[in-house]
């Protein structure tokens, strides 16, 4: 199963500034993630699966969103339906996934799933509540109930490659934005930033760690996302 240790080489193999915080408590979910931080529960990110039954076998499919915003099931559904259509097909039928498909997909445990190292065949969406946090810290599992991440929005949406949902359901039909993404490549990597922890019983910093910027493909895309959710 993967952990927290290897979100962390993978992070530094690609230069992305990160912090690996060692919880006072355990935490169960996104919401008791945010009282063990005592962090607005809108910095920590919650990550509902669903199971897509296509013609070509089960599809595993990530939707991200803060802790305090509860996507709608039914709207979802049909929103996955409309931007995924080109890539699981329009007879796709979509429910919320249980713990062994998403375990069996992911090598994570269900419920400390993180939206990093992904098998390819893993889709990852994003409502735009995660995309207007921008280069804000955010706060999600590692992989065990110990641990979490702290990396900002931006970063985790781009190396996610996740697709970003329409705020609404617009009339003419979902349009489909996707960020740019972060270099991949390990040969052009050479950061050695280390974990960074929290003594139990300390508060963390509320101020956002140094980011790197944008690839210039990413801004673009990032910040139409962003000028769309605010219009």
């Amino acid at each position: 199963m993967l952990g927290p240790l290897d979100i962390h080489q993978y992070l530094l193999e690609h230069d992305v500034h990160h912090e690996i915080v060692r919880l006072p408590r355990p935490a169960a979910n996104a919401e008791h993630l945010a009282e063990v931080l005592e962090v607005t529960p809108r910095r920590c990110l919650a990550i509902h699966p669903f199971h897509a039954l296509t013609a070509a076998g089960d599809v595993l499919v990530l939707v991200l969103a803060p802790a305090d915003e509860v996507p709608d099931v039914t709207w979802t559904v049909a929103a996955l339906s409309d931007v995924l259509r080109d890539r699981l097909g329009s007879a796709v039928e979509l429910s919320i996934a249980g713990a062994a498909l998403v375990s069996r997909h992911t090598d994570y445990l269900a419920g400390h799933l993180a939206p990093l190292l992904l098998p390819p065949d893993v889709i990852v969406v994003t409502t735009r509540g995660v995309v207007d946090l921008a280069t804000s810290i955010i706060y999600t599992a590692t992989g065990d109930g110990g641990t979490a991440l702290g990396i900002s929005a931006t970063d985790l949406l781009n190396l996610s490659r996740a697709i970003v949902l329409p705020g609404d359901p617009p009339a003419g039909g979902y349009q489909v934005d996707t960020p740019g993404q972060i270099d991949l490549d390990p040969a052009s990597a050479f950061s050695t930033q280390p974990i960074v922890s929290s003594p139990p019983g300390k508060s963390l910093p509320t101020q956002p760690l140094p980011t790197q910027p944008l690839p210039s493909a990413a801004a673009p895309a990032i910040a139409a996302a962003t000028a769309a959710s605010a219009s």
